[in-house]
């Protein structure tokens, strides 16, 4: 009999119960010896919590149970497996799937029963239970550190930790750079302003640089008033412990008091005119709860760009912090949400079940081991699919595999998630699947896309691969007619130049072949040239951008952002947009 053998220890577990590494594969070998069973692999994830599946080894251990390397998996108990009362069924059930049996040599019951599978659900209640003590305990340690003036992390920016009582002491440099942005906050600066005064003056910061968050943060933090706020981010408010006195105040309550009154003045001037389309109507795809909206601000060639954003507020959500850009949800007609093209594609619908156990796999599996240059930031729009599904369980759902327009034919209901399929040739042999740029290894996609309903005996003609796109530095090397700078006989086009998109692609070779077919002219008509390489116009501003200097060129495709702005600020973006147009139409014309 083949066995799998998995151990897992936390550094609390080996604290609290005493099951060490060591000894849960003691008794596990002497319980194989005695049953004879042959041990195949060992899968060891010390040091990782049982809170969910996510673990290297165990996912391991699910590849090989799939591949049917084992007929047995040993554990000495249910919680080494799982404290999570979900995943603990969802495993039970996936073993069964690929006959594989779970026995667990301190909780003697035969899992494929019904009072053993009870048995083996209420040891996972009691497993999650403690977790969260665990939890609890480590909380309340914590707090004790606290009520004790210990400062239980990293010291903020004004202090240090003092190594031997762990008690909080003014760093006098950082301390005097903490009283100048609390004044010039006085003053009615905004965080923006004042971090780019700090910025200006190289006001003292060991890591990072000045910007407005780190600014805020500061000015928000009571500990300046020697206010130490235990739990501030991941609490309700009626649940933080507050510990007045905890360190030397670097600012009096007045200052504080009086920054209070400039910050809630700045914000509402700042965002207070901004409604979101979708304000109080979207949900966090993570938590559930509402997002809600924000702005961020650019300087593009100097030009203030502003993007508009939806946030989760879930402070105990991990996907708190990130940030859904919403220009390009704003631009679309909401009559026309529905996909209209799902003919042109086989659609493959996927309920929660199976969308979560690809997600899982998809997450977990090895990818091909990248070069140096490769692991650069890339384009947003071509992020390897495994990827984008890291950002989030449900990131996938709200993007190619977004459930729009298209009902399950099984059910009559619209699926927890659609893969879709686009047919690549005349003779609907060939197939894309949509969205599924990846780095994965081959033998990768094949187990892991074979897990997509109706492609689990698909045959891959292609595995899928990232294009890589290089670029040269065209800001110091190109003039916006994208002819070479120390030579205007050579010229460059296309993606190379750090353009992105076809259309733009195609745009850059036409700017460039007109200005290459006038130099060739003894009269030279410029008057189409001039027109298209203005910057009020798209072509113009994509070949502008590319020419223009700049230390984070990175490549750019066609939109709203790099134009010039109008004279005028027009909140409304479908008139913004319409005048944007007719002052190109004017220039062309």
């Amino acid at each position: 009999m083949r066995c799998g053998v998995y151990v897992r220890v936390s550094t609390d577990d080996q604290r609290d119960n005493g099951y060490s590494i060591d000894s849960q594969l003691r008794m596990i070998k002497e319980y194989c010896e005695k049953n004879e069973y042959d041990i195949v692999d060992v899968y060891n994830d010390a040091g990782h919590s049982g809170k969910d599946l996510m673990r290297p080894e165990m996912q391991r251990l699910l590849k090989d149970i799939k591949s049917k390397k084992i007929d047995k998996l040993v554990a000495i108990k249910v919680d080494r497996l799982t404290r999570n009362n979900y995943d603990g069924f969802w495993l039970l059930n996936y073993c069964e799937e690929h006959d594989v049996k779970i026995e667990l040599i301190l909780e003697p019951y035969d899992v494929s029963t019904a009072n053993g599978e009870m048995i083996f659900g209420m040891n996972l209640v009691f497993g999650q239970r403690e977790r969260k003590e665990i939890g609890a305990r480590t909380k309340r340690a914590m707090e004790e550190m606290a009520l004790e003036r210990i400062h239980p992390s990293k010291a903020p920016y004004g202090y240090i930790r003092n190594k031997e009582t762990g008690h909080l002491e003014v760093e006098p440099i950082e301390a005097e750079v903490v009283k100048e942005i609390f004044e010039l906050c006085k003053q009615g600066n905004s965080t923006r302003s004042i971090a780019t005064i700090m910025k200006d003056n190289n006001a003292y910061l060991k890591q990072g640089k000045w910007k407005s968050d780190r600014v805020y943060k500061i000015l928000t933090n009571s500990i300046y008033i020697g206010i130490f706020e235990y739990g501030k981010y991941k609490r309700k408010s009626q649940d933080i412990l507050r510990v007045e006195n905890y360190c030397e105040p670097i600012i009096d309550e007045v200052t504080w008091n009086a920054t209070r009154n400039v910050l809630v003045k700045n914000k509402h001037s700042n965002y207070g005119e901004y409604i979101h389309l979708f304000s109080g109507l979207v949900k966090c795809p993570i938590c559930g709860e509402i997002m809600s909206s924000s702005e961020s601000f650019k300087y593009p060639n100097g030009k203030q760009k502003v993007y508009y954003h939806l946030r989760c507020k879930n402070h105990n959500c991990r996907g708190f912090g990130l940030h859904y850009n919403t220009e390009k949800i704003e631009n679309v007609d909401l009559q026309k949400s529905d996909r209209k093209d799902t003919c042109s594609y086989i659609n493959l619908p996927m309920n929660k079940e199976e969308y979560e156990r690809f997600w899982n796999a998809l997450t977990q599996a090895e990818i091909v081991t990248l070069h140096e240059f490769e692991k650069r930031e890339i384009f947003e729009g071509c992020m390897p699919v495994e990827v984008m599904a890291k950002r989030g369980i449900d990131t996938l759902r709200f993007g190619p595999l977004k459930p729009v327009g298209f009902d399950d034919p099984r059910t009559g209901k619209r699926p927890y998630a659609v893969v879709q399929l686009r047919q690549d040739n005349s003779e609907a042999t060939l197939y894309n699947m949509v969205g599924f740029q990846t780095n994965l290894k081959y033998g990768e996609q094949r187990r892991v896309f074979s897990m997509i309903p109706g492609l689990e005996n698909a045959t891959f003609a292609k595995y899928g691969v990232m294009h890589r796109n290089t670029f040269i530095n065209s800001t110091m090397l190109l003039n916006n007619k994208y002819d070479l700078l120390k030579n205007n006989n050579v010229y460059f086009a296309g993606q190379i130049t750090g353009v992105e998109g076809y259309v733009e692609s195609i745009s850059s070779g036409f700017v460039a072949g007109i200005d290459a077919a006038n130099k060739l002219k003894k009269n030279n008509d410029e008057k189409i040239l001039n027109a298209v390489s203005n910057k009020m116009t798209m072509i113009g501003a994509l070949a502008n951008y590319i020419s223009t200097p700049n230390e984070k060129f990175q490549p750019m495709n066609a939109n709203y952002g790099i134009l010039p702005p109008l004279d005028e600020n027009i909140k409304d973006k479908k008139l913004k947009y319409e005048k944007l147009s007719n002052r190109a139409l004017d220039i062309i014309d």
